[in-house]
């Protein structure tokens, strides 16, 4: 995993146990999911099933959505999932802004100082940041209705970093516009929890998971179990 957040470093540190990590392997991965998520969103893609599946078709002219274009998509977390999920946004022609612990200068997009500016400058937030306590429960009620009834949330972070509890209530008051979630807060999250919650696109903390991920992530383990017994440097230690 590119994760570590279910490690105890200091204990490991303090037993002199080093850990490591498969960073970045799978950011393209869910970066694809995320994205594949937002722009299912914003084209009103569940709504439109909703649509067709109870019959409205018969009686009534479906509604409009907006274009893509120029639309504001808000990256929370600037991290390697964050600027490839960047990457698969330009082609759309999204207005992309980001936030993030600190600016970086090397990011072309505009930064945005807080993450409730972010939220109401954008159409669509993308989670991708780092789950620890400082971004527990941060996506909360206040944020998703900066984001409003048009908007659309997706977290491909952990599920610790929103508040599922609001993000329902938004979702089903419309309040908020739709959401698209691949983690959740507990695991394996409880199919009632979602009954007859609309405009959603659930997955099973999937997004990183492939068939070409998995295998690069088994083959690091396997050669930094190789280093360590051999004496030699690991290859992605975390410190």
């Amino acid at each position: 995993s590119a994760g570590f957040s279910n490690i105890d470093l200091d204990a490991c540190a303090a037993r002199g146990i080093p850990v490591t990590n498969a960073p970045g392997l799978n950011s393209g991965d869910v970066a694809d999911l995320a994205v594949t998520m937002m722009t299912s969103l914003l084209l009103r893609m569940p709504a439109s099933l909703e649509y067709i599946l109870s019959g409205q078709w018969t009686d009534k002219a479906p509604p409009l959505r907006h274009s893509l274009r120029d639309m504001v998509v808000g990256i929370v977390g600037m991290g390697s999932i964050g600027q490839e999920a960047t990457a698969r946004l330009e082609p759309f022609g999204f207005n992309i802004k980001w936030w993030g612990p600190r600016a970086k200068e090397e990011i072309a997009h505009p930064y945005v100082p807080s993450l409730l500016e972010l939220a109401e400058q954008s159409q669509g937030l993308i989670v991708c940041c780092r789950p620890d306590a400082s971004t527990h429960k941060m996506i909360d009620g206040a944020i998703l209705e900066a984001l409003g009834a048009q908007g659309a949330l997706v977290n491909v972070s952990r599920g610790s970093v929103v508040d599922e509890a609001a993000l329902i209530d938004a979702l089903r008051s419309g309040k908020l516009g739709g959401a698209g979630l691949d983690v959740f807060d507990p695991e394996p999250t409880s199919p009632d929890l979602w009954e007859d919650v609309p405009n959603v696109l659930l997955t099973p903390h999937q997004g990183g998971s492939t068939f070409e991920t998995l295998f690069k992530q088994a083959q690091l383990a396997q050669e930094n179990v190789e280093a360590f017994l051999s004496g030699n440097d690991l290859l992605s230690q975390v410190h």
